[in-house]
């Protein structure tokens, strides 16, 4: 029940004060509607309730498959942050001189590590080819190297470790956000296929950990029957 220039206040208070609450990069998005039974006071801005209420209800619909790949994604830079600090570590131990490794103390491998992070963390991406991105936060590093226990115990360089987060990143994740993009909500929570042959397989949501809903739902509608 009010008028443009009231909602334009109304719109910008709330941009703000959610823009407060939610720190994130990305743009604060806000629905602007009336989901009462009655009559528009005002017409002039009919359409953009009506455009915003057809939007927010299609976010709601579409919020499963959303979190979905806002979950995968996630997943994703988890890999690649792991894969970097491996790459990191192992050139480490291949950088550290042979008496340090075999003679050295704690306190003397940390100076030498301290000392030549900088070098080392360029050179570690330039021969792993990772981007600046993947590479961790250098002051944060050098704060959990200076405190590790067993630092000249770091790990051998193994390249079926990388291959292997590889295979998953280029090929595994893609498929999954694939499924996640022609599915609905419904038919993510259900195996794949159908009948025998869906047995013993995972829909797409279980297999990321999300449960199955209809065999949650199903279990405490048994329970309450009970």
């Amino acid at each position: 029940q009010i008028g443009a220039s009231n909602l334009v206040r109304v719109y910008g208070a709330l941009l703000w004060n959610v823009g407060k609450v939610l720190r994130t990069p990305e743009v604060t998005k806000v629905f602007v509607s009336s989901f009462w039974d009655e009559e528009y006071r005002f017409k002039d801005h009919k359409k953009l309730f009506d455009q915003d209420k057809a939007n927010v209800l299609e976010e709601l619909r579409n919020l499963p498959r959303a979190t979905l790949l806002r979950r995968t994604h996630t997943i994703v830079e988890r890999m690649r942050r792991v894969r970097a600090h491996y790459c990191i570590l192992t050139y480490l131990r291949s950088q550290l001189p042979w008496h340090l490794r075999a003679f050295g103390s704690e306190a003397r491998v940390r100076h030498w590590c301290d000392c030549n992070l900088p070098r080392l963390f360029e050179e570690a991406q330039r021969l792993h080819k990772m981007s600046s991105g993947d590479m961790p936060d250098i002051v944060a590093f050098r704060e959990k190297l200076s405190t590790l226990e067993g630092i000249q115990r770091l790990p051998a360089w193994d390249s079926e470790v990388v291959e292997e987060i590889t295979r998953a990143i280029d090929d595994r994740v893609p498929g999954i956000i694939n499924g996640a993009h022609g599915v609905s909500a419904g038919e993510m929570a259900r195996p794949e296929g159908g009948g025998a042959a869906a047995k013993g397989r995972l829909g797409l949501l279980e297999r990321l950990g999300f449960g199955n809903p209809g065999a949650s739902r199903s279990a405490k509608r048994r329970r309450t029957e009970v």
